[in-house]
């Protein structure tokens, strides 16, 4: 039983670290797409 439980905790916890690897890469995006976004409004203001 207690190899079972550890074993649930482990895929529980891979997959936390993949969700929150994922969203770190999306955070990052996001904010990449914002400054080219900014930076697009800053060459059109000259």
């Amino acid at each position: 039983m207690k190899n079972l439980n550890a074993e649930k905790e482990a895929k529980a916890r891979a997959q936390i670290k993949a969700a929150t690897e994922e969203q770190e890469e999306n955070v990052a995006e996001f904010e990449t797409e914002e400054a080219l976004i900014d930076i697009r409004r800053l060459k059109r203001r000259g």
